[in-house]
């Protein structure tokens, strides 16, 4: 993600929400933050830009009205993408939408290879 990115989507009213235009804004400058090293120049603007979105953003974060909660089709994509990192076997995305859409907080977390019953 970079801000001309921002920008183009900005443009082209890309953003569902205010709340997605912060992330992309905020995943730029900690991006920058993370890949470049104290004293880079890049580093050192993203974290002063940072600071400057922050305090900027902080206000109008409080007029607004909380965002939307994920459709199904969002919530699919998020596990699709975070599945391969799971240290798990294989499962279903629809086995795991069921896992979440029963809320077991009694059964705890489950082991590579455990079955629930």
């Amino acid at each position: 993600m970079d801000l001309g990115t921002v920008l183009r989507r900005l443009e082209r009213r890309r953003y569902a929400d205010p709340h997605e235009f912060a992330a992309d804004v905020l995943l730029t400058f900690r991006n920058a933050i993370s890949y470049y090293n104290k004293g880079d120049p890049v580093y050192e603007t993203a974290v002063e830009l940072l600071e400057i979105f922050e305090t900027g953003w902080a206000p109008i974060l409080a007029s607004l009205p909380p965002p939307p909660p994920p459709t199904d089709a969002e919530r699919k994509e998020r596990l699709r993408d975070d599945l391969p990192r799971m240290p798990m076997d294989a499962a279903t995305l629809d086995e795991l939408d069921q896992m979440g859409r029963r809320g077991r907080p009694d059964a705890g977390p489950m082991r590579a290879g455990q079955q629930r019953n």
